[in-house]
């Protein structure tokens, strides 16, 4: 899996007002049931200031930095329906949830 099986180009947004973000705000994680864990993130709101031109958005991707600095894709989803940013007033919601099978809890 890469970028470019992500996006049509395998091009990151590059919209005005776009950029990464860092996901640092994991809630603890809980037990939603026997074996299973799930940690959540705050949800993530992009939206463009001052668009001109529409952008369409395929989906979205997340990496994480290992100890040696390589990058890894970690999660990734592309849209049933590609999303299209029109104006100043679009939005895409993201929420990254994380499950764990077989959870232990410490």
């Amino acid at each position: 899996m890469t970028l470019a099986d992500l996006t049509t180009g395998g091009v990151e947004a590059d919209y005005p007002g776009y950029s990464a973000v860092d996901l640092n705000a994991f809630s603890a994680s809980s037990i939603v049931s026997p074996d299973d864990g799930l940690i959540s993130e705050t949800e993530r709101i992009f939206q463009p200031a001052g668009m001109s031109v529409s952008q369409t958005i395929y989906g979205y991707y997340v990496t994480f930095k290992a100890r040696d600095t390589s990058v890894v894709l970690w999660i990734w989803r592309r849209f049933t329906t590609p999303l299209v940013l029109l104006n100043d007033s679009s939005q895409i919601k993201i929420t990254v949830k994380v499950y764990d099978k077989d959870f232990s809890p410490p």
